[in-house]
């Protein structure tokens, strides 16, 4: 007996993508086939148990503060995030239950809403730690935790072919895909510049959620973006055939049709005209401010600089953007070496917003350096972590600057700081500005340590490979 007969029904689909940029809209859209449903509240149980127990089981000692901490997390997005008062803040969603209505398409739970009362998230939450006490980890933990959200999405719909939205559900998708040969997962892309938008709006609301999730600083904000879309450019090359597909959310806007009824097919449903018919009617734009009005010119041509590539291979062009945006000139200029944490830090330590001295490194990091011509070297300072050191373990890292390697090392357990120096010369650098030179530096290690994944470590879930110790431009 395979394992995927012995777990049971798993969910048909699973959405992710940039947050802040269509996935929920998506959801929508799906829920308007009678046969559909997608919940777009965010369960989140994919992250969880990626971070709780992707490599190794997690120690029974350690999961009743998990507990205690999840019930808490799934109170807040679970329960909190249904409730009527924050609903009602969405204006989209108040168009999507009218047209509901009007289809004959409402239900109790929304759709893609209303799931969980108290009761039934502590339920939730004692089904996912019984996976936990039983030891299950990795893919196979992911296959059950995929039965137990159809589970309960199954309890209120009779809908039969059901999903999942989680935007950060995208870096699970080829575990998800390799544990679940049936499943088909869908990301949806959105341009850089009105995502970061959104993402400023959010992280400027000072509550709980966004604080959390959407970073303040605009270098952090486009790294996030980075690491996402290079994440679904990757999934292309790597998911298994007709597991993957991609959408633009500026062309759900624009047409939701085509895209809807290739879902349709996709997932083995049958042409319905009404579902498309209610896709049209769910797409109702609301006035956009200028990019300029969101964005300073020096902020604007960074996002370009930095997300250039991934732009144009999505087709984002002139026609996307205010027309000012591809002509504009910059008066940035570089007094002074600067040093951007993008994506991958933990526990940074910094004399300035973009000057980087010190911090932790999850499996893969990234920078963007700007320097003036007179700049020669690039001197990089890392080493193992404590845990690491303590468990007598070794790490791989791989160096790059703008996608060419410059350094693969192995870090052992006896060793202290590893002194790398990369010549400017040996590497394609951009220009930047009127006087300077810009580069992307990535660190890819081979393995990681996550503290909770041992005995009596408790809550921290962090994610750590390596030290980077220091990145100095001389």
């Amino acid at each position: 007996m395979t394992l995927q007969k012995e777990v049971g029904a798993t969910l048909d689909f699973v959405i992710g993508g940039v947050p802040r940029g269509g996935t929920t809209f998506f959801s929508l859209l799906l829920n308007g086939h009678p046969d559909v449903y997608s919940y777009f509240m965010e369960t989140g149980l994919f992250r969880y148990a990626n971070m709780l127990a992707n490599e190794h089981p997690i120690p029974s000692e350690n999961i009743p503060k998990i507990r205690d901490w999840l019930k808490e997390e799934f109170r807040h997005q679970l329960v909190g995030g249904s409730k009527p008062k924050v609903v009602n803040k969405f204006r989209r969603l108040q168009h999507y239950f009218d047209e509901l209505e009007k289809y004959g398409l409402s239900e109790p739970s929304g759709p893609g809403l209303r799931v969980f009362d108290e009761q039934k998230m502590l339920s939730f939450l004692d089904g996912f730690l019984e996976l936990l006490n039983n030891q299950y980890y990795g893919r196979e933990l992911l296959l059950r935790s995929s039965a137990l959200i159809r589970t309960y999405m199954s309890g209120v719909t009779e809908r039969k072919v059901i999903g999942e939205k989680t935007p950060d559900n995208i870096y699970i998708f080829n575990d998800l895909c390799e544990a679940d040969t049936n499943l088909k997962t869908i990301a949806i892309v959105r341009e850089p510049y009105t995502t970061l938008r959104s993402f400023t709006a959010r992280s400027n609301k000072s509550n709980r959620l966004s604080d959390l999730i959407f970073p303040t600083k605009i270098n952090l904000a486009i790294g996030e973006y980075l690491k996402c879309i290079q994440t679904i450019s990757e999934l292309k090359h790597s998911t298994p055939d007709n597991s993957f597909y991609s959408y633009r959310y500026e062309d759900l806007l624009q047409d939701p049709g085509p895209i809807v009824a290739d879902f349709h097919k996709n997932i083995g449903l049958a042409y319905n005209e009404n579902a498309l018919a209610f896709a049209q009617k769910i797409v109702s734009p609301f006035p956009s401010k200028k990019i300029s009005d969101s964005f300073d010119n020096n902020q604007i041509y960074l996002i370009r600089k930095i997300l250039g590539s991934q732009m144009r291979e999505y087709g984002y062009n002139q026609e996307h953007y205010d027309e000012d945006i591809f002509s504009l000139k910059t008066d940035m200029q570089c007094a002074k070496p600067t040093v951007m944490p993008l994506y991958g830090l933990t526990e940074m330590q910094s004399s300035d917003d973009y000057e980087f001295t010190s911090g932790f490194s999850s499996v893969d990091s990234s920078f963007f350096l700007i320097f003036p011509s007179s700049i020669k070297n690039i001197n990089i300072g890392i080493s193992l972590t404590e845990p690491k050191k303590m468990l007598g373990m070794s790490v791989s890292i791989k160096i790059e600057c703008n996608d060419i390697n410059v350094a693969d090392t192995v870090l052992s357990s006896d060793e202290g700081l590893r002194n790398i120096s990369v010549n400017i010369d040996d590497i394609n650098v951009d220009n930047f500005g009127k006087n300077a030179l810009c580069c992307i530096l990535k660190f890819t290690a081979g393995s990681s340590f996550r503290p909770v994944q041992h005995k009596g470590m408790g809550l921290d879930m962090r994610d750590f490979a390596f030290m980077i110790n220091s990145i100095v431009l001389v």
